[in-house]
């Protein structure tokens, strides 16, 4: 199965193509390549310790701790088709079935969650703003004036206060978004 990668086209702005990433193989990694590294860390992180003998209590807790991470990356690439419906399931709601092929449901699922929409932080207020609003009916109506050149957010003032005193008062959980509608061509 291949996970997509998201982009947007520049002809339409709220489609997506789809770049099919191959997953990469995670269980090729075996017990001498993990305890080879292991062992190779051992000088650079800990320089003191020196008896590296198979009789130390260190080798032996690295020799069973690369067992048994061998065995968990085995695992790794067996996951059940079953699993990951109920994984979609879980990500897209209770609601979600399965239609078409699993793959493909994997992809859009993975599109639907890198699409931002809602604000939680500064950034996320400034990104809704500045690009997902030039999507809305209501931007594409305005014409020119739709569009926002820059948006800066500032949270915890209210900037819609009319008294300048009272704007630079701490209000929690308020967030003021200001924005330059259009640049000029001067």
């Amino acid at each position: 199965m291949a996970f997509g990668h998201a982009t947007r086209t520049t002809d339409q702005p709220s489609t997506f193509n789809i770049m099919p990433l191959p997953l990469p193989n995670l269980d090729d990694r075996t017990y001498a390549d993990l305890l080879e590294e292991a062992r190779s860390l051992i000088p650079k992180e800990y320089p003191d310790w020196t008896d590296h003998n198979p009789t130390d209590p260190g080798i032996i807790l690295i020799e069973m701790l690369a067992w048994l991470t061998e065995m968990v990356i085995y695992r790794t690439n067996q996951i059940p088709d079953e699993n990951q419906k109920m994984f979609l399931k879980l990500l897209n709601g209770s609601e979600w079935q399965l239609e078409g092929d699993l793959e493909t449901a994997v992809q859009q699922t993975i599109v639907d969650l890198r699409q931002r929409y809602r604000a939680v932080s500064s950034e996320d207020f400034e990104q809704l703003v500045l690009q997902d609003w030039q999507d809305t009916p209501t931007a594409k109506a305005l014409g020119p004036f739709g569009v926002v050149a820059r948006a800066k957010c500032i949270s915890q003032q209210n900037l819609a206060l009319s008294e300048p005193t009272a704007r630079e008062e701490p209000a929690p959980g308020n967030i003021s978004a200001a924005r330059q509608k259009y640049l000029s061509s001067c």
